[in-house]
């Protein structure tokens, strides 16, 4: 086969692959699967997480590591760690996204306050 024949279709491939790209405000191609990579692990760890906030389930199911989440000042410092780390990993992944950065200034600056606000808490 001749290379000209081989070259529409990859054409078809890159107009396709800068439609998905593009919107979310990303200029180079190899820069979506490393977004994809990255936050969509962050939010799969995130949301694989979120059952740990409750702690007295998490209790039953392990009491090997009962001790540690049973006493008084250990039990609040791992709910607040949870309740503040947990929910302050979502919105962090919109901060990465750059169209929201480049046009949609306030929710960005206010969405980093939220975050910075539950990381102190956490």
């Amino acid at each position: 086969m001749p290379a000209t024949t081989l070259r529409p279709s990859l054409a078809a491939v890159g107009i396709v692959w800068r439609k998905i790209y593009h919107p979310l405000g990303l200029e180079k191609g190899y820069n979506f699967p490393l977004f994809v990579v990255l936050v969509g692990g962050l939010m799969s760890f995130i949301f694989a997480r979120f059952s740990y906030l409750d702690i007295d389930g998490f209790v039953k199911h392990y009491p090997e590591r009962c001790y540690h989440y049973t006493l008084g000042v250990k039990r609040i410092g791992n709910i607040l760690h949870l309740a503040g780390i947990l929910p302050g990993g979502f919105p962090v992944c919109f901060q990465f996204v750059p169209v929201i950065r480049h046009k949609l200034i306030l929710f960005h600056r206010l969405n980093g306050y939220l975050v910075i606000l539950l990381f102190f808490i956490a």
